[in-house]
């Protein structure tokens, strides 16, 4: 970019100075006016002489008469030559996207078979004799002294004390609050929403949907059939005997003294005064002599008294009897069953089977690629602008004002009052009682038996299985890039328009300021001195002749 600035500077400015006038029409006379390289000489006026002869034939242009050094103003002002353009081939650059082959390292799967050694356990059976401590429970007959706890009500006097809530009136003083309402005014400052229509620009992402073509590798599964050996347990069944013990319940009677309790008649003897023989109480309701009163009707007291009375009443009497109960006794007994024993021998095999290899195929597919492209697009919105606008209003304002007011009100008291009640209370008594319970021990037997011990030995066995190893390999892969590319444009380019010699500018008369009196030189003096003594001064602004005529 630099450097097509830096051109475009360079030809603008060789363009300016090729449009550039060869008149001298700067200040102080820095340019001079050469001849017109026409076949009549410009005619020369001295200083201060009235007219000026035009060259090429054109009718003279009347000039004022003026001192050397004054301006002589001209009648018709020069017209500047319009600019041409040529055309021109530049170079330029570009980004263009270039698709190429590359060399590409892929790991593929490459499958072998190999031996193994792997050790393989199995089963041995042996039969031990090992000794085996059995028990077996043993009963008997224990004697034993056991408490029972018998229940007795019994009437106690306590003395309880209750709470009586004895109601009272009294009067208090409390302090009521009370709402007093007063209008205030205050300034309040509210917000308005004023709506506001704008235009503003943003930018919406489109989608843009284009096709690619992309290599893809693919595993696809491939069946293989392979035979392999494998190891089959194979139950054998036996028949060996062995000894059990097992437990019977036999029955057996057992004879047991049991505490038997029954009713019983017993007589007890009364006296005719109602009052039971050797005791004191109160009088019977009948009387037969007066009974024991001072005065009685016989005359007589209790000496006097009749034979006394037979009754009978019921009492419980407690006996011991013998009882004769079956009781199942567990007795141990032996055995010989055969029992079946599965065993296990190992068989090898041979089969068949099925193995899916991976094998990676390479094609190529159309894949849609979409970008997101910006676009520009303008709209218009409603904006919300918040303006704070003062008002004052009248508002109401609660205090709350305390009053003091009396009241009465009904305290209730608790009293304690003390009363005497009588509690029937329950209380357990022990009474010690004897019998007899059936205990079992446990007694431990010795005897010996035939026990199957299985164990296990190492076989070192040898296999085959087949092992995936990752082989690098060069493929060719499609790559896309990102190069620069030349390219070449035809432009248009300024170029300086030749100098006319007959016209307005590059004629025999200087238009400017601080130029020589206008005289003309011949095309012999190119770069002389002019007709006034003033030298004229080279370099790159300095135009002489036209090129056909001078040097």
């Amino acid at each position: 970019m630099k450097r097509r600035l830096f051109v475009a500077a360079v030809v603008g400015a060789a363009a300016w100075v090729a449009m550039t006038p060869a008149t001298g029409l700067s200040f102080g006379g820095i340019f001079k006016s050469k001849s017109s390289c026409c076949a009549a000489p410009v005619a020369t006026a001295s200083c201060g002489t009235s007219a000026v002869a035009s060259p090429c034939g054109v009718a003279a242009a009347p000039y004022a008469a003026a001192p050397c050094g004054v301006v002589a103003a001209p009648v018709a002002a020069p017209c500047a030559p319009a600019p041409t353009f040529t055309t021109q081939t530049v170079t330029r650059y570009r980004q263009e996207l270039v698709t190429k082959q590359v060399p590409v390292t892929v790991l593929k799967q490459v499958s072998r078979n190999e031996s193994y050694t792997y050790n393989e356990t199995v089963p041995v059976t042996t039969t031990q004799k090992q000794t085996v401590t059995e028990y077996q429970q043993v009963s008997k007959q224990v004697p034993y002294t056991y408490t029972v706890m018998q229940q007795q009500t019994v009437t106690e006097p306590r003395t309880v004390t209750s709470m009586q809530i004895v109601p009272k009136t009294e009067t208090f003083s409390y302090t009521e609050m009370t709402y007093a309402t007063t209008t205030q005014k205050q300034t309040v400052t509210e917000n308005q929403i004023v709506p506001k229509t704008e235009t503003f620009s943003y930018t919406e992402m489109t989608y843009a949907t284009t096709t690619q073509k992309q290599t893809v590798t693919e595993n696809q599964i491939v069946p293989k059939t392979e035979t392999f050996s494998y190891t089959e347990q194979v139950p054998v069944t036996t028949m060996q005997a062995q000894t059990r013990s097992y437990t019977v319940c036999v029955p057996t009677t057992v004879t047991q003294q049991v505490p038997v309790t029954r009713q019983v008649m017993v007589p007890v003897a009364t006296n005719p005064c109602g009052v039971a023989a050797g005791g004191y109480g109160a009088p019977a309701a009948s009387q037969g002599c007066g009974g024991c009163a001072a005065a009685a009707p016989c005359g007589g007291g209790c000496a006097t008294a009749a034979a006394p009375a037979v009754s009978y009443a019921c009492q419980t009497v407690c006996e011991m009897q013998t009882v004769a109960r079956t009781v199942m006794q567990q007795q141990v007994q032996t055995q010989t069953v055969n029992v079946p024993v599965t065993t296990y021998s190992t068989v090898t095999k041979t089969g068949t089977r099925t193995v899916n290899t991976c094998v990676p195929v390479t094609r190529t597919i159309d894949v849609p690629v979409t970008t997101c492209v910006p676009v520009t697009k303008t709209g218009t919105r409603t904006v919300n602008t918040v303006v704070p606008v003062t008002r004052t209003v009248d508002v109401p304002v609660t205090t709350c004002v305390p009053v003091a007011k009396t009241g009465t009100r009904t305290v209730n008291t608790c009293v304690p009052v003390t009363t005497t009640v009588n509690v029937p209370v329950i209380k357990c008594v022990p009474v010690a009682m004897t019998a007899t319970r059936v205990v079992c021990e446990v007694v431990p037997m010795t005897k010996t038996i035939d026990v199957p011990v299985t164990t296990y030995s190492t076989v070192a066995k040898t296999g085959t299985r087949t092992v995936v190893d990752c082989v690098p390999t060069q493929e060719m892969r499609t790559v896309t890039e990102c190069v620069t590319v030349p390219y070449t444009e035809t432009i248009q380019v300024p170029v300086a328009a030749p100098v006319s010699a007959c016209g307005s500018y590059g004629s025999a008369v200087g238009y400017g300021y601080g130029s020589a009196c206008g005289a003309a030189a011949s095309c012999s003096t190119c770069g002389s001195t002019a007709s006034c003594g003033h030298v004229k001064k080279p370099g790159l602004f300095a135009r002489l002749c036209h090129k056909n005529t001078c040097n």
